[in-house]
């Protein structure tokens, strides 16, 4: 379900992981394509291909991307930073991010 744009996006335990996402798909001057991005993302992040695709479909959840079509003969759909989400990249405390993120991971592998 998606939140509506006109609310604020509710804090998520992917909050980091979607925040270096973002920041990597608005390096990509051709957008992000799903199936072959993914593995670019990944490796630019030094993340599993899954992982990767679990943050796509969040940010794209929340409406943090949008799709459009590429130039000239591509018609894939590709993906770029949506207003919402350059609006949330602008306001997200970065500093508590990481903070909340290496807690959470330290936690999980402790157990």
């Amino acid at each position: 379900m998606q939140q509506r744009s006109d609310r604020e996006p509710r804090p998520s335990p992917f909050d980091q992981f979607v925040l270096d996402f973002l920041t990597e798909i608005d390096r990509m001057e051709d957008g992000f394509v799903p199936g072959s991005g993914r593995s670019v993302i990944a490796e630019a992040l030094e993340w599993p291909a899954e992982f990767a695709e679990a943050v796509f479909t969040s940010a794209k959840m929340r409406g943090f991307i949008e799709n459009y079509r590429g130039r000239g003969r591509t018609v894939r759909p590709r993906w770029h930073v949506s207003q919402r989400g350059r609006s949330w990249l602008e306001t997200v405390d970065r500093r508590d991010l990481s903070i909340h993120t290496s807690t959470t991971t330290k936690e999980s592998l402790e157990e």
